[in-house]
């Protein structure tokens, strides 16, 4: 659960109930688990205040003491609940929120978290079904996305079995860099080098099918590509927020000259079309090209209509 609950009391009350729900526990060890889920070191006092409050929520909670400790008895058949809608809402509200910090292990830790608590202490299976749905994020093979991740980390070398079109599964080499949500949608993406062209590439997660074996591990990852320059309109400059790798070079009454590294050309292509028809210039041809050749096929798709 570490960096689930943040600082907040709330988050922490919400803990010491779950903990509860597992069974008796003894007040030292509710400080030690809160104490490891929560940046804010727990006492008996802060404790203490935690259970009165439930207790004060209408949660029945027994207070023993056995060999001179405190043990707390959580009595959940009296505390399953209905939802009303707005509580509902906000729960969807906190998910939306969680993410759009497209942070891999946050949404991860979340939806354990969630899962459990919803589980516990929903009474209707319909709400149950709603409140545990993150939609993308509950289809996902999170034991493959796990294996990539720490391939990742290590900079390996792996193959993977990848559904390249449909669902014809294709073998890729593939230098690991990186597990991330795109920045242009909330899917998770695996990143790095593939073998047969040479380039950066993100491949989405969910049709990556298998590891099919390590090639190499520990392997420095130093590939550099090159900058791409575009210019665009001054006003839609004024009305949009730069990406982390894009940087500005020059800025008139009329243009704006942005400049960025060139190490996702499926991300770049998206971002130039969204540009249009304020987009003047783009640096690279092969780009420029990939441009023009998806705004021909979208004003096909639109006279058909």
């Amino acid at each position: 659960m570490e960096n689930l609950l943040q600082t907040t009391r709330v988050q922490r009350v919400l803990y010491t109930l779950y903990l509860l729900t597992k069974g008796d526990i003894s007040i030292e060890k509710l400080i030690e688990e809160l104490s490891k889920a929560s940046p804010k070191e727990a006492d008996r006092t802060s404790v203490n205040s935690y259970i009165n409050t439930l207790i004060k929520s209408n949660f029945d909670i027994e207070v023993k003491k056995e060999n001179n400790t405190k043990i707390y008895h959580l009595n959940q058949k009296a505390f399953k609940l209905n939802f009303k809608e707005d509580e509902i809402w906000l729960i969807e509200k906190i998910k939306k929120i969680i993410i759009s910090q497209k942070n891999v292990n946050k949404i991860k830790k979340a939806m354990e978290f969630l899962y459990k608590f919803i589980l516990l202490m929903s009474n209707c299976d319909d709400d149950k079904n709603i409140l545990i749905d993150f939609e993308y994020y509950s289809k996902i093979n999170w034991y493959l996305v796990d294996k990539l991740e720490k391939h990742c980390k290590n900079k390996d070398v792996i193959i993977i079995d990848y559904a390249k079109h449909g669902c014809e599964l294709t073998k890729m080499k593939i230098h690991c860099n990186s597990i991330s949500i795109g920045e242009w949608s909330d899917k998770i993406y695996l990143w790095g080098e593939l073998f047969d062209n040479g380039e950066l590439s993100f491949l989405p997660a969910d049709k990556i099918f298998m590891i099919d074996k390590v090639v190499e591990e520990n392997v420095p990852f130093n590939i550099k590509q090159d900058d791409i320059e575009y210019k665009i309109s001054r006003a839609l400059y004024d009305e949009i927020d730069l990406d982390e790798e894009e940087k500005l070079v020059k800025l008139t009454e009329d243009f704006a000259i942005i400049k960025r590294n060139k190490n996702n050309k499926f991300y770049i292509v998206q971002r130039l079309m969204s540009f249009c028809p304020d987009l003047h210039y783009i640096s690279d041809e092969e780009i420029k090209k990939e441009v023009e050749k998806r705004l021909k096929l979208l004003k096909k798709e639109y006279e058909k209509q």
